[in-house]
């Protein structure tokens, strides 16, 4: 080959030389930027992937001190809740009042028997059948008790004979030995003595005894006006016409219902006088005439001086 060709093919291997190692050199130099760059700005935009899937973290055990709640638990809770404040609020199912009658006596004439009771002030003779009060119908009357029936409620009361409730014994007492007897008795307490001048206070009462209870009971006392006359407050009437009226309506067995009836002695000098006593228009509950028994007349001795 001769000399020229050899320098041309060597001048061929430099070029091709310095071009391969231009190219090699620029893939080095842009490559290595863009790689960088492109690692930073996938280390930018990456976000963290949950290990945990919404359902596991919804089912995550608690922090130590919280609550723990099942699905549904809350809703379950507040049913609960509104169940138990209507419950409590329900009112309560109604009760009868207690029994407001007290146990005076019991007795038997010819219809049957029958019970006194008290109310207060009020007096009831009552039989089996009987409404009292339009409250309390009376069922049944035994040996120590009474039944009732409460109308309001339909429900059955008890009234036992008993002191705890409200048995007057003195009532029972009487009862037990006048049952037979069907006529009441004139009760008249009162001094046996009297001063000149002097005031005193005459009691006078019927004792119903078998009959069980008075409705009516009038009484007249017939008297001396020129030894007695009877005083309104702290004068004595000076129009007296020696008759007095006595009501003493309302008495049952042991409770005579005594009236006072006031005097005072006008007599000029010692002397005795007699007050007659007529029980008049006596009647028990159901209005039957009520035959009385008992004194007649009351005697007092007026004394000159202060009366022993």
């Amino acid at each position: 080959m001769p000399k020229n060709n050899w320098l041309v093919l060597a001048i061929l291997l430099v070029v091709a030389g310095v071009v391969l190692a231009g190219l090699l050199t620029r893939e080095i130099g842009v490559d290595k930027p863009v790689i960088t760059q492109a690692t930073s700005t996938v280390a930018t935009e990456r976000k963290p992937v949950p290990l945990e899937s919404e359902w596991q973290q919804q089912r995550a055990l608690p922090a130590p001190g919280q609550d723990t709640w099942a699905p549904g638990q809350e809703e379950n809770f507040r049913r609960a809740e509104v169940i138990r404040k209507s419950q409590s609020a329900a009112p309560a199912p109604p009760q009868a009042p207690p029994v407001p009658y007290a146990y005076v006596g019991k007795g038997r004439d010819t219809r049957g028997r029958f019970a006194v009771l008290r109310r207060d002030d009020r007096i009831y003779m009552v039989r089996s059948a009987d409404v009292v009060d339009d409250a309390y119908r009376v069922e049944s009357i035994g040996e120590d008790r009474l039944l009732l029936t409460y109308l309001a409620l339909g429900t059955r009361e008890t009234l036992l004979f008993s002191r705890a409730g409200g048995h007057d014994a003195s009532g029972a007492d009487l009862l037990s030995s006048a049952a037979a007897s069907q006529e009441a008795t004139l009760l008249v307490t009162g001094p046996r003595q009297a001063a000149i001048g002097e005031e005193f206070t005459l009691m006078v009462g019927l004792e119903a005894g078998g009959v069980g209870m008075l409705q009516d009971g009038n009484v007249e006392l017939y008297y001396d006006t020129k030894v007695l006359r009877r005083t309104v407050g702290d004068a004595a009437q000076s129009t007296d016409s020696g008759r007095a009226r006595v009501d003493i309506s309302g008495s049952y067995i042991g409770h005579s219902a005594p009236t006072a009836v006031q005097f005072r002695v006008v007599a000029t000098a010692p002397t005795t006088t007699e007050i007659r006593i007529v029980p008049l228009d006596v009647a028990d509950a159901e209005g039957r005439n009520v035959a009385v028994s008992g004194p007649e007349g009351y005697r007092l001795t007026v004394v000159a001086g202060p009366a022993k």
